[in-house]
């Protein structure tokens, strides 16, 4: 006897049967959808974004929206938006250099001789990129304790240390 299966969608809904082509269909499964939008207002964005501190993806994916969609809407509302910097996702809030000492910033010597160094290979005209390779192949940590140096973080490093001096 054959039989085959049939989905079909309706009014938000889908069901699948499996159907044999002798017998009644029988309903196996069904899924309910919802499509209801979230409205993404000034007073909704400032309790997610400002109070609750969601990110503008976790906004998004609660709103069924796209995140530029919500990046859009939060300047649309003159909302400020958190720049790296202000992440709440931060690792520990102490730049690479320092350390905490009973609450205190604190030079720490080990990171900071780390970037004297990384001043110097740039100032011999060394990339970012073959200065972080050189941390890496040398075992040098960065401030989340692993071997995995970017150019990236080797040029902020470099360009906050070029503003101070």
């Amino acid at each position: 006897m054959r039989s085959d299966w049939l989905f079909i969608f309706n009014g938000g809904s889908a069901i699948s049967k499996q159907v044999n082509i002798f017998h009644k269909p029988e309903v196996i499964d069904k899924f309910k959808f919802s499509r209801n939008k979230i409205i993404l207002d000034s007073d909704f964005l400032n309790l997610k974004y400002v109070k609750e501190g969601l990110t503008s993806s976790e906004i998004a994916r609660l709103t069924f929206s796209s995140r530029t969609t919500v990046n859009k809407k939060l300047k649309e509302f003159g909302i400020r938006q958190k720049g790296n910097d202000e992440s709440r996702r931060r690792t520990g809030g102490y730049v690479y250099g320092f350390k905490n000492v009973k609450g205190k910033s604190v030079l720490f010597k080990k990171e900071n001789n780390v970037i004297v160094k990384i001043i110097k290979m740039r100032r011999e005209n060394y990339s970012y990129q073959k200065i972080a390779l050189w941390l890496n192949s040398n075992f040098i940590e960065n401030k989340s304790g692993k071997y995995n140096w970017s150019s990236k973080m080797v040029r902020d490093i470099y360009l906050r240390e070029s503003k101070i001096s």
